[in-house]
């Protein structure tokens, strides 16, 4: 007889955790005879009663996986006059499934047989399952009353081997040389250098040590010691520099504050740091009191410039930087010398930076990555050049600077990056190293002049923590620990996961920061004992990341565990848009979430109430900072929950896109111009249908996808349009207008030049 003779019974498994090995056995059990009492129903009218769909994606966009389990008995000895008979297994090549495991009695115990998808799995990964397996049931059996998160699943020889992939290269740090002694050991060697450059304004290494030298004098005299914080509301360039310097000089910590930050959160962040003294222009409330960098020049004209150091120590604040808080408050951080020491001293080794080098300040003075821009280029003695804001945005303008500049080294957040990369670099361009980091970096870069470095880290491990070459990979790994960092991936129980297995990052190590401010409960959820590391009183932080590590001992990123996004390189959490929204009286409900690169948020209002997308943007625009402003706004009934009760955040994705798009009136394209522009902004928003019309920005554009329109503008019809033309503007007709004006423009200029040269001809 020949025929499909399996009958699939699904398998629920316990809907609890249980506490023990053989409670799970006799759970497992249970639901075995439970699902065999309904075995003669097939499975797949099940699942149409259901309306599972077994190739849908889960959390995180990773489908489920198809996996069965088979018990097999021992087929029964053949016995033929005249012959002697013998069981051979045939393998037809191909998985049924994602997994199947095929359980056979043996006379020496089980044999279980693993058949998988050798698309889905490596063969090593199976053989690490396979081996734990094992161990499991072997532990199980000898302890069944054993806490079933206790159970082994990895050998002595493998736990080590694991504890020295997550440990980084062990520097012993130089002692009493902090990033202030090392940047005064560069003045008193290379004085006349360029330290800091800013547009035509070039501070010397011996300048900048002078200066600094007064101004902490200055700042000591305001009352700056060991652990006060001093807000630093400066935009980018020498001033937020020269600042910080002098900060640390006098033994104080710096706080920097984008100048365009929200009024309300400007507050909020000046008093729940303390803050008494802010350097800036402007006033920051009755508590606080403000200098201006001008005023700083005149009360320090008649200090000493000789090297000052006020009292700090390694475990001495440095910094404190804030980040978005799930609560509906950004939480401050505060880092210590020895992490910020610790990842110059990284830095210059990792990236071989000296006085030769060049290198930039680009990023947000609220994101931490201009930490480590200042710090890693003033300790190696480089120069560093201010990028101008009107530069950074604006593609291969972009490029031209860096080329002008002689840069041959420079940071970009990974989206602008990636932005960068898909435009033409110049041909006598310096640069040797491009570092990105702060989000996800989609795919490397090879055969190019220079090298792409990934890095990754939060913001309470002082800016990075892993780091590695972005050469030829799609989805290129974060890479390895830093230098004297560790990096432990533990599963739901806590125990260290297998190498391939999914668990969250946990990081330990002197960059630690040593809590959020004013925030003990916080702090002590996220900074735990690090039971790994065997040094006693030692943290490991947990991420909430969600990683893996790779064969080659690099680690993957893979998602969060909770609701915390990235949008153009900032950490939010979304919570803090949602609380920002339910202060507004009329509002019930609210939620965001990022699709597409969108931030979108929704809400439901109160019975009887009123409210508008653009009161609730108005009040966002008074609470939070530009990046975290929801680029779309959704009105619901309700907010769509799953069978739990959960709110279905997918579900909330489908219906803002039919929204969204339902909402939008439609003009179409009236010339070839313009549907070539439609389609070609359309493809960088991931609108399908785009009308001359639409909003770039309310349709889900930011300044980065700004840089890749414009870039593909140039591609396509080989004209420049300068990038705030698409802010003046920001719709398909008003860049026609441009395009066209721009393309009228290169032909006149081209027959221009053509006639004078015909007039230039013999006897002319």
């Amino acid at each position: 007889m020949i025929g499909y003779l399996v009958n699939l019974v699904g398998l629920r498994l316990p809907s609890s955790e249980p506490e023990d090995f053989g409670s799970l056995v006799a759970a497992s059990r249970d639901e075995v005879l439970a699902a065999h009492a309904h075995r003669n129903v097939p499975f797949e009218p099940i699942l149409a009663r259901l309306a599972a769909e077994r190739s849908a994606a889960g959390k995180d966009g990773i489908a489920p996986l198809r996996v069965t389990f088979a018990w097999v008995a021992a087929p029964p000895a053949l016995s033929l006059p005249g012959l002697a008979t013998s069981v051979e297994e045939i393998a037809n090549g191909a998985a049924k499934f994602d997994l199947s495991l095929t359980a056979t009695p043996a006379p020496e115990g089980l044999s279980i047989g693993i058949e998988y998808d050798a698309e889905l799995f490596d063969c090593s990964t199976i053989a690490r399952w396979a081996d734990a397996c094992e161990r499991l049931l072997r532990s199980g059996l000898a302890e069944p009353e054993q806490a079933w998160g206790d159970l082994d699943l990895m050998s002595p020889a493998d736990r080590d081997q694991l504890l020295l992939r997550a440990a980084g290269r062990r520097v012993d740090p130089t002692p009493e040389m902090s990033v202030i002694e090392e940047v005064e050991r560069w003045s008193s060697c290379q004085t006349s250098a360029p330290a800091v450059v800013d547009g035509d304004v070039v501070r010397s290494y011996g300048e900048l040590s002078a200066r600094t030298n007064r101004w902490a004098r200055v700042f000591e005299g305001l009352g700056v010691t060991a652990e006060t914080v001093v807000a630093l509301v400066l935009p980018r360039g020498i001033a937020l520099v020269e600042a910080a310097m002098a900060v640390v000089k006098a033994g104080g910590a710096y706080l920097p504050i984008d100048p365009g930050s929200p009024p309300e959160r400007m507050a909020y962040m000046l008093g729940d740091a303390r803050v008494r003294l802010a350097v800036g222009h402007g006033e920051f409330g009755s508590a606080v009191k403000a200098i201006s960098p001008e005023d700083l020049d005149v009360l320090a004209a008649d200090a000493s410039p000789a090297p000052w150091r006020g009292e700090r120590s390694g475990a001495s604040l440095a910094y404190v930087i804030y980040t978005s808080g799930s609560t509906g408050r950004p939480r401050g951080v505060g880092l210590t010398h020895e992490g910020l020491a610790n990842l110059a001293r990284w830095h210059r080794s990792a990236h071989e930076l000296s006085p030769a080098d060049r290198t930039t300040l680009l990023a947000g003075v609220g994101f931490d990555a201009s930490v480590w821009e200042m710090w890693g280029s003033l300790t190696s003695g480089a120069s560093l050049h201010v990028v101008p804001a009107d530069i950074v945005l604006a593609g291969q303008g972009l490029w031209t600077w860096l080329a002008e500049r002689g840069t041959t080294v420079s940071f970009l957040p990974t989206p602008l990056a990636e932005a960068l990369l898909e435009t033409t670099e110049p041909t006598d361009h310096l640069l040797r190293r491009l570092l990105v980091g702060g989000d996800r970096l989609h795919r490397g870069l090879s055969g190019r002049r220079f090298g792409l470095w990934n890095h990754y880290g939060p913001t309470e491990a002082t800016v990075v923590t892993t780091w590695g070459p972005a050469e030829s990979s799609d989805l290129p790994p974060v890479g390895r620990p830093i230098d004297n960092f560790r990096c432990y991936v533990v599963d739901p129980s806590g125990a260290l996961s297998l190498p391939g297995t999914v668990g969250e990052l946990y990081v330990g190590g002197p960059g630690l920061c040593r809590g959020y401010v004013g925030r003990p409960d916080v702090t002590a959820w996220h900074l735990v004992p690090d039971r790994w590391s065997g040094q006693p009183g030692a943290r490991a932080y947990r991420t909430g990341d969600l990683v893996r590590w790779l064969e080659s001992g690099e680690l993957s990123f893979v998602g969060r565990r909770d609701e915390q996004v990235k949008v153009r390189g900032y950490r939010i959490e979304l919570g803090e848009i949602e609380s920002v929204l339910l202060e507004h009286s009329a509002v019930e409900e609210a939620s965001a979430l990022v699709e597409g690169g969108r931030l979108i948020a929704f809400w439901v209002a109160r019975n009887g109430s009123a409210v508008g997308a653009a009161e609730l943007r108005e009040l966002a625009a008074k609470r939070l900072p530009d990046y975290m402003i929801p680029t779309s706004f959704v009105a619901l009934d309700a907010m769509p929950i799953t069978q739990n009760g959960k709110l279905a955040r997918r579900s909330l994705a489908a219906r803002a896109a039919s929204m969204v798009s339902a909402e939008r009136p439609f003009e179409a394209p009236r010339s070839p111009l313009e549907e070539e522009l439609a389609a070609l902004c359309g493809e960088v928003l991931g609108v399908d249908r785009l009308g001359i019309r639409d909003n770039f920005f309310e349709l889900g554009g930011d300044s980065l996808r700004l840089v890749r329109a414009v870039s593909r503008v140039r591609d396509s019809f080989g004209v420049e349009i300068a990038p705030d033309q698409l802010f003046k503007d920001p719709t398909v007709a008003g860049l026609s207008l441009a395009v066209g004006r721009a393309l009228v423009a290169q032909a006149q200029e081209l027959e221009h030049g053509t006639g004078a040269d015909e007039g230039r001809g013999p006897g002319g």
